[in-house]
């Protein structure tokens, strides 16, 4: 924020739109797992270029190591055997998504005034 990349209502939407709600009932991982076609590792693979750039300009030195990829992964199929029931589980979690954004189109809970 301080860079200007978002500002807070838009940093706060983003997270209660779209990550939280998903956080809501699975984890990070399981988010990157179902946001890849074969799973995890695959989600590592495609996406592991754009977290170092990212942590690079944050100047963080932590990149992925294949031995954390692979803990992740082994953990992961340990939860879901086979990459190939990413795609079930894609659709228990958009079913599950709907559910929570029927919730979400009731009546607004108002807000405290500070």
């Amino acid at each position: 924020m301080a860079e200007g990349v978002i500002d807070p209502a838009d940093l706060d939407l983003c997270m209660s739109q779209g990550l939280g709600r998903r956080w809501a009932f699975i984890g990070p991982f399981e988010t990157m797992e179902l946001n890849a076609p074969r799973g995890f590792k695959d989600y590592a693979t495609k996406f592991g270029g754009v977290y170092r750039s990212i942590l690079d300009t944050m100047r963080v030195d932590r990149p992925w190591s294949k031995e954390a990829i692979e803990r992740v992964e082994a953990w992961r199929r340990s939860e879901l055997p086979a990459a190939a029931d990413v795609v079930g589980r894609r659709l228990w979690r958009d079913h599950n998504l709907m559910k929570l954004a029927k919730l979400f189109r009731g009546p607004r809970l108002a807000r405290p005034r500070a």
